[in-house]
């Protein structure tokens, strides 16, 4: 057992190894806190057997050779074809000798520092055994994990299942959220604080929950996983399967910097923004995860008004809203608009719009007008990814809410660079999936139409 903390030891041979193998090629033929391990006397990692608690997968005690673990990876990526194979490798800067002289076995060295994520695991696993099979507090509905992206076909009041085997990790995450809220006493509501302890399960079964799925699948209906004893099932877990543990320090360590993060901008901002409010509610993850694991995240104030918090700087913004003053002043007045921004030193605050029907037709025909005239500016300038999520229905207009992905060399502006007498080349909107954007379903499912104009 390993412990962290004053006086602490290094992690125990069983988490070493199971670190060893979570390694990249890369990593491993860096050396550092790894070298390559003397296969004849057996040290490659992983003494001490397998403590997984009856685990009867791959221990950690491996004793195959580079060359049998290049032949299992050029069967499973490139379809055992040798030139295929390099290819890939050589896409992420490795030749083939390379390649398999890093998949040699290797070991820890004695009292080198480990790499953070390597620390973040062993911190994971000591929160884990310190709690043992004593579950804290209630595990949260599926509907409380899920939030709003739960399908309507799923009983959203049933209790997670996996809840005992995250419970001392959000336990610790309650307490860190606890410590960075108590320096600003007030302005976040319990509820707002324990959305922010539920994204740190959501963060890691992006990760390994296809894997947790599976693994509860091969048990039998009275051993369910996790069920009896959290720390065992981990352990065979992270044994046969290394690179979760991998998974699951990444995303405690991402979660930990940008939830302190928030608290921090949260409570230096909102005072300003919106005075004498507090947070009554978070909806988190309102977009795709980006640098390190940040997304959108929409607040809820006590009063009612809401405000988006947007991990990014503003740059793409004053371009397009200085692109539609010029061309609102060019000729005729548009009105073209977005939403209202406070930009601060790497981020903004957004204000929250609301979808709006048109009230007769002739608003519905100055709709589509404004949607054309946007969708001409924004193919021109190389905008993509336009999709429906990006836009809000208001009565005059569609308001682009999500400026990502809207400044590129696309095919606007770089087709006309490049073919300035090729009208349909320079002209088609295709590339902005601003008109039509089609998504194919599973088998026997229908695909749909995610354009923002579809």
């Amino acid at each position: 057992m390993r412990r962290t903390g004053a006086g602490a030891g290094p992690p125990d041979s069983w988490l070493l190894g199971v670190l060893a193998r979570a390694c990249s090629p890369q990593e491993r033929r860096a050396g550092g806190w790894l070298a390559q391990a003397d296969q004849a006397s057996g040290s490659d990692g992983s003494s001490g057997g397998d403590r997984s608690g009856g685990s009867d997968r791959s221990s950690g005690s491996d004793r195959s050779s580079g060359s049998d673990r290049y032949r299992a990876w050029l069967d499973l990526v490139a379809g055992g074809d040798p030139a295929r194979g390099a290819d890939v490798l050589r896409q992420r800067g490795l030749d083939v000798d390379e390649f398999v002289r890093s998949l040699e076995n290797v070991r820890p060295v004695p009292g080198a520092a480990l790499p953070d994520w390597a620390r973040a695991a062993g911190e994971l696993v000591d929160h884990l055994e310190s709690t043992g099979s004593d579950v804290p507090g209630r595990a949260p509905l599926l509907s409380e994990l899920a939030g709003p992206g739960l399908p309507d076909w799923m009983d959203g009041s049933t209790p997670w299942r996996f809840y005992p085997g995250f419970a001392a990790w959000m336990s610790r995450a309650g307490h860190l959220v606890s410590r960075w809220s108590a320096v600003h006493p007030g302005l976040m509501s319990p509820a707002a604080r324990r959305e922010l302890v539920l994204s740190l399960p959501r963060t890691m079964l992006t990760a390994v929950g296809p894997r947790l799925l599976s693994e509860a699948a091969g048990r039998a209906p009275d051993q369910p996983l996790f069920g009896s004893d959290p720390v065992r099932d981990w352990r065979g877990i992270l044994t046969g399967y290394p690179v979760v543990a991998r998974l699951l320090a990444v995303s405690w360590l991402q979660w930990q910097a940008t939830t302190e993060e928030m608290v921090e901008r949260i409570a230096v901002d909102l005072p300003g923004l919106a005075p004498g409010s507090r947070v009554a509610a978070l909806v988190m993850g309102a977009g795709d995860r980006h640098a390190g694991g940040r997304s959108v995240t929409q607040l809820v104030l006590d009063s009612g008004n809401r405000l988006y918090l947007k991990p990014r700087p503003v740059g793409p913004y004053r371009v397009l809203r200085a692109v539609l003053a010029a061309v609102d002043a060019g000729g005729d007045r548009l009105g073209l608009s977005l939403p209202s921004v406070t930009a601060r030193d790497g981020y903004a605050w957004s204000v929250h719009l609301d979808p709006e029907d048109c009230a007769d037709d002739q608003e519905v025909s100055a709709y589509f007008y404004r949607a054309g005239a946007m969708l001409r500016i924004l193919q021109t300038i190389g905008a993509t990814d336009l999709h429906q999520e990006n836009f809000i229905p208001t009565r005059t207009q569609p308001v682009l809410v999500d400026l990502e992905t809207v400044m590129n060399a696309g095919s606007g502006l770089d087709a006309r660079f490049r073919y300035p007498d090729s009208a349909g080349v320079a002209d088609t909107p295709a590339a902005t999936s601003m008109v039509t954007s089609m998504v194919d379903g599973p088998p026997g499912a229908a695909s749909i139409d995610i354009g923002a104009l579809a």
